[in-house]
């Protein structure tokens, strides 16, 4: 008896289904690629959803043809595992330029995607919601329920709406905020109901306003939570020209500087508190969740400044990194690390770590940048973050 050649069609479907799916993770290319392969390989794609397994989609025509693609297959047939949504055309090989001006029918399709696809298999989600010109409508920070969801990363006009309206996601652990518009003065309890299990946040952008103090409050209460009655010595005033005299006629335009003050004293938190580590209790310390074991915050470059009306740019951060600074200073009192340094992986899920990096600096020279500059480069930073988390876990928290 002569036993039949095996070649790639007399494989059973059980296991070209599973190849497929992990051949299929650099962003839809090879899934793309596979169905063109053959009649019988496209039937098993459409039918088991393994050329979709990641999908990158910029631009309303794309989002808009996946869509689709979508609503043509069966429900058991749209396990998207990892997907990054971004609502301008943009290429990491070519210069071309699509600005934010009006990206509501895109943001349409992105939301549309959302409630089409099976909600089961998402893992990882990066999303920005920006739409230019025209007006923001409400996108809750969890629109549709992810029972699976690990990773999210959203940029976009988030403010507390977002966060009251939002869904729960019970598996949440990595959520990356990197852009918004305000936060929520509870910011932590919204993320306790949100996401209970979270173990790593990174926010990027702390913007001004009247929630500026939102974000550092909720710092110091991640701080204080390994020792609440840790005491943080009160800071020297630094050395100082001595002051005018009180009737020399300019004393009125150098009054002397304020006493420095901590970060307690400059937030107005009351440091009572009852119980010791992670149990205590504060009468106005924010509150943190349980699982939260590492935070990142990053100035991320968001706007463009012309210089003199002379052609050239330059980069800032919309935020005085002050109050920043001090909390950085000010961790080292409750045993929170500023870096991994050589600690091992348990070590890690079991300290507390608190990371505040410097101002952002692009890895060309950017002082003849122009805006479609900035966008492409976001637009790079974002789909790399989002290629290593979804492939190795790393990402915006290395």
């Amino acid at each position: 008896m002569i036993t039949p050649r095996r070649t790639l069609m007399n494989t059973p479907n059980e296991l070209l289904t599973p190849i497929f799916s992990y051949a299929s993770t650099d962003g839809g290319k090879t899934g793309a690629a596979l169905s063109l392969v053959s009649r019988e390989v496209r039937a098993i794609c459409k039918s088991s959803g393994a050329d979709i397994t990641t999908a990158v989609l910029c631009g309303e025509y794309q989002l808009k043809r996946f869509f689709i693609m979508l609503r043509r297959r069966p429900y058991y047939a749209r396990k998207v595992k990892s997907l990054f949504m971004y609502p301008t055309r943009c290429s990491l090989r070519s210069n071309e330029y699509y600005p934010f001006e009006d990206n509501k029918n895109a943001v349409f399709y992105m939301l549309a995607i959302l409630k089409t696809i099976s909600a089961n298999h998402l893992e990882t989600l990066s999303i920005n919601i920006e739409m230019g010109n025209t007006s923001q409508p409400l996108v809750p920070l969890i629109p549709f329920e992810f029972p699976s969801l690990k990773e999210l990363s959203i940029s976009g006009p988030l403010s507390d709406d977002a966060f009251e309206q939002s869904l729960i996601a019970p598996r949440l652990e990595r959520l990356h905020i990197q852009n918004y518009a305000t936060l929520p003065l509870n910011f932590g309890e919204h993320l306790v109901r949100i996401c209970p299990r979270i173990t790593h946040l990174r926010v990027d952008a702390p913007c001004q306003g009247e929630d500026s103090m939102a974000l550092p409050r909720f710092l110091h209460a991640y701080c204080r939570l390994e020792h609440p009655s840790a005491e943080v010595p009160q800071p020297q005033p630094q050395a100082l020209p001595a002051p005018l005299p009180q009737f020399h006629p300019f004393a009125a335009l150098f009054p002397p500087p304020p006493p420095p003050t901590t970060v307690a004293q400059e937030l107005g938190v009351d440091v009572e508190t009852r119980g010791r580590g992670r149990n205590a209790q504060s009468k106005s310390v924010a509150l943190v969740p349980s699982y939260l074991r590492r935070i990142v915050i990053g100035f991320r470059p968001l706007k463009v400044d012309d210089i003199l009306n002379g052609g050239g740019y330059r980069l800032y951060p919309n935020r005085d990194m002050t109050i920043y600074k001090k909390i950085a200073s000010e961790q080292s009192y409750f045993a929170v690390e500023r870096k991994e340094d050589l600690e091992t992986l348990e070590d890690r899920r079991k300290r507390s770590m608190l990371i505040i990096l410097s101002l952002p600096g692009p890895p060309t020279d950017h002082s003849n940048w122009i805006p479609q500059d900035l966008v492409r480069w976001r637009f790079q930073e974002d789909l790399k973050s989002w290629y290593e988390r979804a492939t190795t876990g790393k990402g915006c928290w290395a």
